[in-house]
């Protein structure tokens, strides 16, 4: 309750006081029908008093207790048969009054209740609304990316897959869609084994790499190296998206080396048509290739291995080091950033997995930028076949998969997701340090008159030098975002005060106001700016953002844009938590 319902309910209880104080004064009277009628009027006054204080229940409370109870008192103290009868009644009275208060106040609260929540389910509405669009445009980007195969995959059904997804499995355009991904491997055995895998290492590092011999739609088989990464590790209901890459024919050129290079070794003569035959073997090997002996010595590589190795080298360069050595001499360019500070560790490490018997292939960034698979096999003899994997296209296509999934592809500023993400540790952040956090909702005026002029081609210049006017104007450690058509988001850590967030929503109208210069047409735009700040308007990314495109809308609907400001505070008002 506030201060004034407090200071109201005082002076109606001093005023109930005074009606019993004034009531038990005419008492005894000379027969108990007129002392009734005294109290008829008393109970009268109660009623009255719930239907003008209706909105407080604590007034009528603090009117009606004292101004019954003192007379009911009073009556039960003269002993008196009907006098106590009188007062019974009036106690009835009263807990009647107390119930059909305590009713309407449910009722009260029920329909503020019911208020609330159908606002907070169509805020709901919206966001899924949003969200889905956002997934929509999200999988028609990914799913442009033409050099590997790509499928969108839940409840272990094919959802969406690209064009070369489709080809490396020899099926039609739309073949897989909707299928189970059962249909891509040799057996059920092998499709249940292997969803145990993918479900434990998706649980844990929300991601799955493997290379596996999978069935084609034409009955055949082909090798794949698939990488999987959940789309949303909050909600892994939303499944997965993987990559495949087709190695059927490294694999193959990869087995042929194996047996020749591993018959090599075996040999105690070689045939100079043999080194000959292997020499050509080694060179269709699309990897880098190296034979080391019992004695980790290395006896053999391809040119590929040569050029993994620093400087110029060259096989009779190499042949006859230990493993060790050929390390430690490729050490500045092999050190992956994460070891720059300890490459005795990494040393360590490398030897381990080399000297394994039974490793499994392991994947590092080299110091030079590079990713490499590497994959070692014993041989009968004792030595050691490695195969060295350049793998860095895979992972520039990772990181293009993942840039699409959070960024516009038109102008390359944050979309819905990665924006509800930074918002989110920015409020966090906020609530630590005690600091505000202003949410800007750009909307640029009368946009459609450019697309419905120009086209929507120089329109979407248009938007590009938005933002990139935008990003320009704010400080490097402030978000801005697009949110789709011409809408964007600002959001502003550290705030201090109010009026700070209305400065640099100045500053951007007038950034904006400059003429933009494009394929020989000028455009001055202007825009309509709704600014929320945390904590005073919110404390959640759903609410900020929502209440900020409600000001937005505010100031535009005066149809001269600007800039609304929601925040009752006074714009020098320190924005302090603690």
């Amino acid at each position: 309750m506030g201060a004034s319902e407090n200071v109201v309910a005082a002076v109606w209880c001093s005023a109930g006081i005074g009606w019993g104080v004034v009531t038990v004064l005419f008492f005894p009277l000379d027969g108990a029908l007129r002392e009734g009628l005294i109290l008829m009027v008393v109970c009268a006054m109660v009623v009255l008093s719930v239907k003008v204080l209706h909105s407080s229940r604590r007034a009528t409370l603090a009117y009606a207790t004292p101004a019954t109870l003192i007379s009911a008192v009073s009556l039960l103290a003269t002993g008196d048969p009907m006098r106590v009868a009188l007062a019974l009644l009036l106690a009835l009275f009263l807990g009647l009054i107390l119930y059909g208060l305590s009713r309407r106040h449910r009722a009260y609260e029920t329909a503020i209740v019911t208020r609330m929540e159908n606002d907070r389910l169509l805020g709901e509405l919206a966001s899924t609304e949003r969200s889905l669009r956002a997934s929509i445009e999200k999988e028609r980007l990914i799913l442009e990316v033409d050099h590997v195969g790509i499928a969108i995959v839940r409840d272990d059904r094919f959802i969406r897959c690209n064009r070369r997804m489709e080809e490396i499995f020899g099926v039609q355009r739309n073949g897989l869609d909707g299928q189970s991904t059962q249909v891509i491997y040799p057996g059920d055995a092998a499709w249940r084994e292997s969803l145990a895998v993918i479900y434990a290492h998706l649980a844990n590092n929300g991601s799955h790499t493997e290379e596996r011999l999978f069935r084609t739609g034409e009955g055949g088989s082909v090798w794949c190296r698939y990488q999987g990464q959940l789309v949303d590790r909050i909600n892994p209901a939303q499944g997965p998206i993987w990559v495949f890459e087709d190695l059927t024919k490294q694999k193959r050129a990869a087995e042929r080396v194996v047996a020749s290079a591993a018959y090599a070794a075996a040999a105690t003569a070689k045939t100079n048509d043999a080194n000959e035959r292997l020499a050509e073997a080694l060179a269709c090997v699309p990897d880098a290739f190296a034979l080391f002996d019992r004695d980790n010595r290395l006896v053999l590589c391809n040119d590929e291995y040569c050029k993994a190795m620093p400087g110029n080298a060259t096989e009779a360069m190499l042949v006859g080091k230990t493993f060790e050595e050929l390390l430690l001499s490729s050490l500045d360019e092999s050190l992956p950033p994460s070891h720059k500070r300890d490459p005795a560790g990494w040393v360590k490490l490398v030897m381990t997995n080399h000297r394994s018997s039974d490793a499994e292939d392991w994947i590092y960034e080299a110091g030079d930028g590079r990713w490499w698979q590497v994959r070692e096999r014993r041989t009968a003899d004792g030595g050691m076949v490695t195969m060295k994997t350049d793998i860095s296209h895979l992972k520039r296509s990772e990181e293009e998969v993942r840039h699409l999934a959070n960024h516009d592809p038109l102008t390359g500023l944050p979309n819905r997701r990665l924006l509800d993400d930074r918002l989110t540790q920015e409020l966090n952040m906020a609530e630590r340090s005690g600091r505000g956090v202003g949410v800007m909702v750009i909307d640029i005026d009368r946009f459609k008159v450019i697309n419905d002029t120009h086209g929507h081609e120089l329109g979407d210049r248009v938007l590009q030098a938005v933002a990139k006017r935008l990003g320009a104007t704010v400080r490097r450690v402030n978000t801005v975002a697009r949110l789709g058509g011409d809408e964007f988001i600002v959001v502003l850590p550290e705030l201090r005060r109010a009026s700070d967030a209305v400065r640099v929503a100045n500053k951007i109208l007038q950034q904006l106001a400059k003429l933009i210069l494009i394929a020989r047409h000028s455009f001055s735009v202007d825009a309509s700016i709704g600014i929320v700040v945390y904590p005073t308007d919110g404390t959640d990314a759903e609410i900020l953002l929502r209440s900020a495109d409600a000001a937005m809308y505010r100031a535009k609907s005066g149809g001269t844009g600007g800039v609304e400001f929601v925040t009752n505070l006074p714009q020098q008002h320190e924005l302090a938590l603690h």
